[in-house]
């Protein structure tokens, strides 16, 4: 699946050792640049696992994981969610979706 495939990238890059046996990134960092782009992509797609899960409760009226109940607060039901507004447009999804 291509969350495991994100994880093992992300553990890949944290896994490279240096000369004095231990990972690069915790003696050295890592370029800010890249760390940004890393940062850019996941809040992207944090925003519209967001959206998803808000779209599926409002259909269904459940939440399939107990703890998402916890963390997020249920929607009005005044309260609307236009993709548009929330930067979704057609130019984010070329595939139609």
């Amino acid at each position: 699946m291509v969350v495991e495939q994100l994880e093992k990238a992300f553990r890949a890059i944290g896994g490279v050792i240096g000369d004095d046996g231990r990972p690069i990134v915790d003696a050295r960092g890592a370029e800010p640049g890249s760390c940004s782009a890393w940062r850019e992509v996941l809040g992207k797609i944090d925003d519209e696992l967001n959206i998803w899960a808000r779209l599926f409760r409002r259909m269904f009226g459940i939440t399939p994981d107990p703890l998402a109940r916890d963390l997020e607060e249920p929607l009005g039901a005044d309260e609307e969610i236009d993709a548009d507004a929330d930067g979704l447009g057609s130019e984010d999804h070329p595939e139609g979706g």
